[in-house]
């Protein structure tokens, strides 16, 4: 049992190594006159944008929500973030606008913390290689058809922002705790 235990931490470390620097090799280029955040990076804005598009694009098997309107405050209205920004996620799916109880969800989410922008280009990364692959891909194909599949990309747009304009090291939302941090 202890042997099993000692390999997790070294295949995370080969995972690293090894597959991790192909996945960012396969990402596509960023043309020139894009604007990007930071080295490459996408904005909050520009996360939002390009998640519209991708499900403009693929209506057929992709959803944008808003889930704050899925899950609404008990007074009915949308919820949103302290300083009231939307949290979207994608939806794909064979039938996105259904709900497909025999259907297992998946859920991918990123950027808990405002700091953790690289978890955000996953995210677009892996919406981009889905819905690219998919009926051309078997496996990607067989995946959407038979499971409904969640992309919440910006699980803390208010800290997410900050970071972008003011203190790219923080790592909270941005609601008063009472410490004086906000």
């Amino acid at each position: 049992m202890a042997r099993r235990a000692a390999s997790r931490p070294l295949a995370l470390i080969l995972f690293i190594i090894m597959v991790l620097p192909a996945l960012v090799m396969s990402m596509p280029a960023v043309a020139e006159e894009e604007h990007r955040l930071n080295d490459g990076f996408h904005s909050f804005a520009e996360i939002e944008t390009k998640m519209r598009s991708l499900a403009e694009n693929n209506s057929d098997i992709a959803v944008l929500y808003d889930l704050g309107k899925l899950y609404p405050n008990g007074d009915g209205s949308t919820k949103t973030s302290h300083e009231g920004r939307h949290f979207w996620a994608l939806k794909i799916s064979d039938n996105p606008l259904e709900d497909e109880p025999d259907e297992p969800d998946i859920l991918y989410v990123g950027l808990h913390h405002g700091r953790e922008w690289m978890t955000t280009e996953m995210m677009v990364w892996l919406m981009e290689h889905i819905l690219a692959d998919y009926g051309t891909n078997d496996t990607i194909t067989q995946i959407v058809d038979t499971r409904e599949i969640w992309l919440f990309p910006v699980m803390n747009p208010d800290g997410f922002v900050y970071t972008e304009t003011d203190d790219r090291t923080r790592r909270k939302n941005r609601r008063d705790n009472g410490n004086d941090e906000r």
